[in-house]
């Protein structure tokens, strides 16, 4: 099973993706100006 890890911020939200091999991606994507917190982790991917 693939778990995400998001830390949204001021500035920027980061993304951590394990996937299921065991392999990790990270992420970072400004949350500003306006974020859509809805899409971030999607879009960071």
């Amino acid at each position: 099973m693939a778990a995400i890890g998001t830390d949204v911020g001021g500035t920027f939200m980061d993304i951590v993706l394990l996937d299921d091999d065991g392999s990790i991606r990270v992420g970072k994507i400004p949350s500003s100006p306006e974020p859509e917190y809805s899409s971030m982790p999607l879009r960071s991917l």
